[in-house]
């Protein structure tokens, strides 16, 4: 069935040639119309589908900036010979990355962070807030690159979590379970 609408409009083609003495075509602007009405309309269609996908890649990267940031004061323990530590704050959905003196002590916060950074609806699990070795929700990297152990769990609106999970030894592990 034709529009009534298209009735009058020339065949469509596309002459790849070089064009011939004065007669080069090009689109129309009905073409170029209903062109952008199809991309429009899948466009609309396609968005809705793709937003789980985008709301656990927010969370992934989350997760992975801070085994990142583990990794990084891990590494940066050992060559300065200082102690590093991350202190979370669950309510506040930050933590706070600190550089100490070889024995822990006068601690300097060298910058603060929040995983709601990479996604307004990644927090810190509050069922499951971040329990390290002494209880406290902190992650103490020592000189030597060894760490007190112990997990915390991320969590986003779709109920997708991830827990990073420190070893002794200092290596850090993801674990997903993504929805």
């Amino acid at each position: 069935m034709v529009l009534s609408w298209l009735k009058g409009l020339p065949p469509f083609s596309i002459n790849l040639s070089a064009p011939e003495s004065g007669n080069a075509r090009g689109f129309s602007l009905i073409e170029i119309i209903i062109v952008v009405m199809i991309i429009a309309i899948i466009s609309a269609v396609s968005v809705p589908s793709l937003m789980p996908y985008i709301i656990n890649r927010d969370l992934k990267t989350a997760a992975q900036d801070i085994a990142g940031d583990f990794f990084e004061l891990k590494h940066s323990a050992i060559s300065t010979g200082r102690v590093h530590r991350i202190d979370f704050n669950v309510t506040g959905n930050s933590y706070s990355v600190s550089r100490c003196d070889a024995n822990g002590h006068n601690c300097a916060v060298m910058y603060l962070k929040s995983p709601a950074a990479f996604g307004r609806d990644i927090v810190f699990d509050p069922v499951d807030p971040p329990a390290y070795s002494g209880g406290l929700p902190r992650i103490t990297f020592l000189p030597r690159g060894t760490a007190l152990m112990g997990s915390l769990h991320l969590i986003n609106s779709r109920g997708s979590t991830v827990k990073i999970t420190t070893q002794i030894t200092g290596r850090t592990y993801l674990e997903w379970t993504l929805k």
